[in-house]
């Protein structure tokens, strides 16, 4: 299996911030909201590529 981690983009919040409240998990959007923030890289530091990874056979 194959999994692809890419950044965060500006609708991923609220997108997250739903899919935790439909599980029952109630964090303010605020929270991944931050996150976004958190990702954005500084000035003059370039940003991260995606991720690709693999899981270990089974």
């Amino acid at each position: 299996m194959t999994s692809t981690i890419r950044p965060l983009t500006a609708s991923d919040p609220a997108a997250i911030f739903a899919a935790f409240n439909v599980a029952g998990w109630e964090k303010p959007l605020s929270t991944f909201a931050t996150y976004l923030e958190d990702e954005q890289p500084a000035a003059g530091v370039p940003s991260s590529p995606r991720r690709t990874t693999r899981s270990p056979a089974a």
